[in-house]
């Protein structure tokens, strides 16, 4: 097990930029045509620059564009549009830590139906089946449903507590000892994020650019461009392709925010996932349309291989295909608190092709 001191090594290092070589992601396999969208050249001001173009980005730029009707946006992305964690992950809505969260799904699911992405993002509103696969995981999420909802009344009745029989009679999944169920929904992150940019850019033309393949290298402040006779814009952004000023810089760069704000070390790491396409064929019936799921079993760590299991596999299916979008963590600590997605260890992807067949009675 990796000590305090290793530990502390990999969470305080410098992330680096986004490798240029990541690993193809599934989700990105038929690229949006603005994958590489770019200006001629860089815009030299701008009133609010964006670092980074995901979720969390593509939606300050719609709040931005929205509600300040003069102010002029650019998004920057160090590779290809929506290549990082967004467009790299399974796009299950569900909350699954403290139900205050809820409203986050709904919001989501919200902004699909604005943006007409239903069919094109293959939203589902569906239920997601938490699973159990041991008697105490099973009975601590029992006492702590039986407290949420004696402490906040307005909660109870969205979980469903469903006993080990009824996970595998009507869900069709082995080994478990209980389960619950809750409102939830499957999306691909990928196909809104763009569609969403794609509308943006179309609707405020003269107020929005999205700079693709320009690294933001350091970003520099001095307090002498605050004074009316010179301008407004005290940053200086230094990319790739020369430097822009704006007048603010929000950072929306996930796991590689330490990169650019060596303060916040520590304190935000990257995390790096393994997740899987797998085709169960006709042997499995296809639940895309009706439930997802997560399976929580007690964290493990492997002395001889150095791996540790964290304790939580996540799977969800697509209605139209059948394939299985299935993850979760067994690998090294220094191979998971890693910003490098230029390279997928074999044995995490080995693990997660033997364990998925298990769980519906199949051999892995």
């Amino acid at each position: 097990m990796a000590s305090d001191k290793e530990l502390a090594s990999l969470v305080t290092a410098d992330p680096g930029l986004p490798r240029p070589n990541p690993t193809q992601s599934y989700w990105q396999h038929i690229p949006h045509p603005l994958a590489n969208t770019r200006s001629e050249s860089l815009p030299s001001e701008r009133d609010y620059a964006i670092i980074g173009s995901g979720i969390t980005g593509c939606s300050v730029a719609k709040t931005l564009l929205e509600h300040h009707p003069t102010a002029t946006v650019t998004v920057l992305e160090a590779r290809t549009l929506c290549s990082g964690a967004t467009g790299r992950n399974g796009g299950q809505m569900a909350a699954n830590a403290g139900e205050e969260y809820m409203h986050l799904a709904e919001k989501m699911q919200e902004l699909i139906e604005e943006y007409d992405a239903v069919e094109a993002s293959e939203m589902q509103k569906l239920q997601k089946l938490r699973v159990f696969m041991t008697d105490s995981k099973f009975e601590d999420f029992q006492e702590s449903i039986a407290r949420l909802e004696a402490d906040h009344p307005s909660m109870k009745g969205i979980y469903t507590i469903l006993d080990a029989d009824t996970v595998l009679k009507e869900y069709g999944i082995h080994g478990a000892s209980g389960g619950a169920l809750l409102p939830a929904g499957t999306v691909w992150p990928y196909r809104l994020v763009t569609k969403v940019f794609d509308a943006l850019l179309k609707k405020y033309p003269g107020r929005l650019t999205i700079e693709t393949n320009t690294a933001v290298e350091a970003v520099e402040y001095d307090e002498k461009f605050l004074t009316p006779i010179t301008s407004v814009f005290p940053y200086t952004l230094r990319t790739s392709r020369g430097p822009m000023r704006a007048a603010s810089v929000i950072y929306c760069t996930n796991g590689y925010s330490g990169h650019l704000l060596p303060c916040l070390r520590g304190r935000i790491h990257p995390f790096k996932g393994t997740m899987t396409v797998q085709d169960p064929g006709t042997s499995i019936p296809n639940q895309g349309k009706f439930v997802s799921w997560g399976f929580h079993y007690p964290p493990t760590y492997e002395p001889d291989t150095q791996r540790h299991g964290y304790g939580l596999y996540y799977l969800g299916q697509s209605a139209k295909t059948g394939y299985f979008y299935f993850g979760g963590e067994n690998t090294r600590i220094d191979e998971a608190v890693s910003a490098d997605d230029s390279f997928v260890a074999s044995h995490s992807v080995s693990h997660l092709q033997s364990v998925l067949p298990r769980f519906f009675g199949k051999r892995g």
